[in-house]
């Protein structure tokens, strides 16, 4: 992937905009960090699955 690349999947995504002016290894360490990061369950579905709802 390219620097561009990166950024554009960072904040399409993960909702978070990276420093472009870094180098691409620090961006591709940065952005494994947020792949590795425990994904968040939306409000919705938690509703759904409320047996009182």
């Amino acid at each position: 992937m390219t620097k561009a690349q990166i950024l554009e999947h960072c904040s399409s995504v993960y909702g978070v905009e990276l420093d472009g002016s870094q180098t691409k290894a620090e961006l591709v360490e940065q952005a494994t960090a947020l792949a590795q990061q425990p994904v968040e369950q939306p409000l919705s579905d938690l509703l759904l699955d409320d047996p009182l709802i």
